[in-house]
């Protein structure tokens, strides 16, 4: 769960500045709120492939990585200069209250770990094994 501070804290800098960051469960998420359109969203990467991006990460992207059920939907941006590949969540935040914003931040990164995680296995799968 995420220390009470910590969220008081990102709380703060999204209601007076509409943006804030935070490190949680091994995902790095910048959150914006919007309030003239009552939007939250939150973004991490889930990969970080360079040049080159082996083919079974550009294919596992269209999957479903098993991971448990949630109440939040996601999607995964894949950013072709970069090679990386970032899971976004755009949501209606008409009732701004830190204990949604804790259950959306805390579901988000359980979907983020989950895609690391089945992003990383088809990564491994076109590693070139190399005998000396």
């Amino acid at each position: 769960m995420v220390r009470e501070k910590t969220v008081h804290s990102v709380w703060d800098d999204l209601k007076h500045h509409g943006v804030a960051k935070i490190t949680y469960f091994g995902s790095d998420v910048q959150a914006r709120y919007r309030v003239d359109s009552a939007k939250l969203s939150l973004t991490t990467i889930v990969y970080r492939g360079g040049p080159f991006v082996p083919p079974s990460v550009r294919a596992c992207i269209h999957e479903n990585p098993p991971m448990p059920p949630t109440d939040i939907r996601t999607s995964l941006h894949f950013d072709e200069k970069s090679g990386q590949i970032h899971l976004k969540y755009l949501g209606s935040f008409e009732h701004f209250d830190s204990h949604y914003f804790t259950h959306v931040l805390e579901q988000f990164c359980v979907v983020a770990d989950g895609w690391r995680s089945f992003i990383n296995e088809h990564d491994e799968r076109d590693l070139i094994r190399v005998k000396r």
